[in-house]
């Protein structure tokens, strides 16, 4: 099991599509479940590294760079609005499809069922299969979603208005600070140098030698995803359709 805290429970497939038999599951059996998954997907959609710092913060992220990465965002992209959906929904939809196919008995008691007016009738094999398949291809559009997120926000550029330098504590000011950390690195005229302090959407601070004699409108440069190495995943193909 995952060493991280899950972002999902089980009472998170009680309705909606990925509804399952709360009766075919102990809830401590089923949590393994979702943490497996989590780990395998988040590994995959982030590379270690990075899955390591994200899945510490879990399930609450105290940065925003992880706390829009789980929970979604409208973000611009080439002058458009993109709605980011998060990891969640994601996530649901591969437990759902890893929990139904490896079940010996499918979903309800009798199976995963085809509604009748009447009776229900167990699905085969293959439909069960067809139909898992349907939601983990559905996961793998979130998935992409989520890794364009990354990559399309992982280098950020600010415009500073002002520059002001006390001592050679330098106050920069900016428009904003969106996914400005303590500590991380930025680039300013090709040289680096750490954000030692941060006030939101107003400025950010950073120490060097006193009298860098720097314009008022510089161009500031600075990576929220470095370590991302993340992998390509495809839909799955059942007898060369894909679902």
């Amino acid at each position: 099991m995952s060493q991280f805290t899950s972002v999902l429970l089980p009472d998170n497939f009680k309705t909606g599509e990925t509804r399952l038999s709360q009766n075919q599951f102990d809830k401590e059996s089923f949590k393994e479940y979702i943490a497996d998954t989590q780990e395998k997907y988040l590994k995959k959609l982030l590379g270690d590294t990075l899955y390591l710092l994200f899945g510490a913060e879990l399930p609450t992220p105290t940065l925003q760079k992880y706390t829009d990465l789980l929970n979604g965002v409208v973000y611009t992209h080439n002058d458009l609005n993109v709605d980011y959906t998060g990891l969640s929904r994601m996530l649901k939809l591969f437990t759902y499809e890893s929990y139904v196919t490896d079940q010996d008995v499918q979903n309800t008691i009798i199976g995963n069922v085809s509604g009748k007016s009447r009776n229900s009738e167990k699905l085969t094999a293959n439909e069960t299969l067809g139909f898992a398949q349907e939601k983990y291809n559905k996961g793998v559009d979130y998935f992409k979603d989520a890794q364009l997120f990354v990559t399309r926000n992982k280098n950020q550029e600010r415009t500073s208005t002002a520059i002001v330098d006390a001592a050679g504590t330098y106050t920069v000011s900016v428009e904003s600070t969106l996914y400005m950390v303590i500590g991380d690195t930025f680039d300013l005229n090709g040289v680096d140098y750490v954000f030692t302090a941060v006030i939101e959407d107003v400025s950010f601070e950073f120490v060097a030698v006193a009298g860098l004699n720097l314009p008022n409108i510089v161009t500031v440069s600075y990576e929220i995803f470095p370590s991302f190495c993340g992998l390509i995943i495809d839909k799955s193909f059942i007898g060369g359709m894909i679902f």
